[in-house]
């Protein structure tokens, strides 16, 4: 069986290559999540799945709008990963809703995050 697993990130450059303000950027962990749905299943685009496709893995910034959703999602950098892939994890992403605030207390809203998405064979 082959599902998503999601790993926190620390994204140190913007793209384009300019460092990223810190203040700009909320942390996964301190996200307060309303609805973060199962991740839908990907299957890679060749048949036969093998241990190479565990690395495959991509780390998208969002941002999160007003409403909570995170949008606009995109690879940071340059992605290895299959197109397939990283159009799947940018879907599962994007269906996420986030409270208005973080744990801290800071607010969310014009925020980015970044979440890094890796392809694991395990069940």
């Amino acid at each position: 069986m082959r599902r998503f697993v999601k790993v926190g990130a620390l994204c140190l450059l913007c793209f384009g290559g300019s460092p990223a303000l810190a203040e700009d950027y909320v942390d996964l962990s301190d996200l307060i999540f309303y609805y973060r749905p199962e991740q839908t299943r990907y299957r890679p685009d060749h048949i036969d799945a093998t241990d190479r496709d565990t690395g495959q893995s991509v780390t998208l910034v969002c941002s999160i709008t007003h409403s909570g959703h995170l949008a606009d999602c995109e690879p940071a950098g340059e992605a290895d990963a299959e197109t397939g892939f990283v159009r799947a994890a940018i879907r599962n992403v994007e269906s996420w809703i986030v409270a208005d605030y973080t744990r801290s207390g800071s607010p969310t809203e014009g925020r980015q995050v970044c979440v890094t998405v890796r392809f694991d064979l395990a069940v």
